[in-house]
């Protein structure tokens, strides 16, 4: 028993070296394309200007994506205690659920309020490419509505069900929705920094729900995925949706998806840092020789 709990706490402290340097390096990172943004960044052609800036700025983002899934050479394969599960905190959870559903009620607004979304169907010009996008419109829609239903349950701390893991799931479809509608946004050049930078945080939050999840299903836990796509993903979602916010508030960028999609990047920063805390404070316990019995979080 002691050996374990010596293992627990070796283990439980090498992720909060983790933790607390993601941590600081996302806020930097987040700071960094902030202040590039003002000094380095053409509204106009959409692209920043070469500079000392974006290259400290895309250095440390990769270097901090590097230092994240380093976790997967340092860290053992399997957690020295199993049944240690993520529980996220309350107010993470009911922030993030609530964000989720102001985006599901303003994509049906959207979808409603708009005499031409679904001529996609009806009109014989449309392309494939908007056919897909008014298909993964909806889809993401309901994701959306389902993800903060997701949130909500979870918030309760009950035994998680079936029906808990397949609302988890459908987050995924959620973000895979947010990554077709940036990627196809016409407006916006293909190799954009803005847009580029808010697919890859986008698919990355995704790894890291799918993960996540597998905490809850019956199936084999990947804690090293959890953490590793999880620290990477903390770096560019905090990126992603800072810097996102800013530039639309700011008024460098004028498309309100981007605004919404930088939104979602920042709610998953704050739900994903909240997690990974919450799973590394059970190993730091300094009474912890067992993984606590209290209810589990719903997933």
């Amino acid at each position: 028993m002691t050996e374990n709990k010596d293992m627990r706490r070796i283990y439980g402290d090498k992720i909060k070296v983790y933790f607390f340097s993601i941590l600081a390096l996302a806020a930097l990172a987040a700071l960094l394309r902030v202040i590039t943004l003002i000094f380095n960044y053409d509204h106009i052609i959409g692209y920043y200007n070469s500079g000392f800036l974006v290259t400290v700025m895309n250095a440390l983002c990769v270097l901090g994506c590097a230092w994240g899934l380093s976790v997967f050479f340092l860290l053992p394969k399997n957690s020295p205690s199993e049944d240690v599960r993520p529980r996220s905190s309350m107010i993470a959870l009911y922030f993030c659920a609530f964000v989720f559903l102001a985006d599901a009620l303003y994509s049906f607004a959207g979808m409603l309020g708009s005499s031409e979304f679904f001529d996609a169907f009806s009109n014989s010009f449309a392309t494939k490419t908007e056919k897909v996008l008014v298909v993964m419109s909806i889809l993401g829609a309901l994701a959306s509505l389902a993800t903060a239903v997701c949130f909500f349950r979870r918030a309760s701390y009950k035994p998680a069900t079936p029906l808990d893991v397949t609302l988890g799931f459908l987050t995924l479809i959620r973000m895979l929705s947010g990554v077709f509608t940036v990627y196809f946004d016409m407006e916006v050049p293909m190799n954009s920094p803005h847009k580029v930078l808010i697919e890859w945080a986008l698919i990355i939050s995704m790894l890291f729900i799918l993960h996540e999840n597998r905490f809850f299903a019956p199936v084999t836990k990947r804690p090293r995925a959890y953490l590793g796509f999880g620290f990477v993903a903390m770096i560019l979602t905090a990126s992603a949706g800072i810097g996102g916010l800013f530039s639309y508030f700011s008024g460098l960028l004028e498309q309100g998806r981007f605004c919404v999609e930088s939104l979602i990047c920042l709610t998953m920063f704050v739900y994903i840092s909240a997690s990974i805390s919450s799973y590394m404070k059970q190993f730091c316990a300094v009474d912890a020789t067992e993984p606590t019995e209290s209810v589990d979080p719903v997933e």
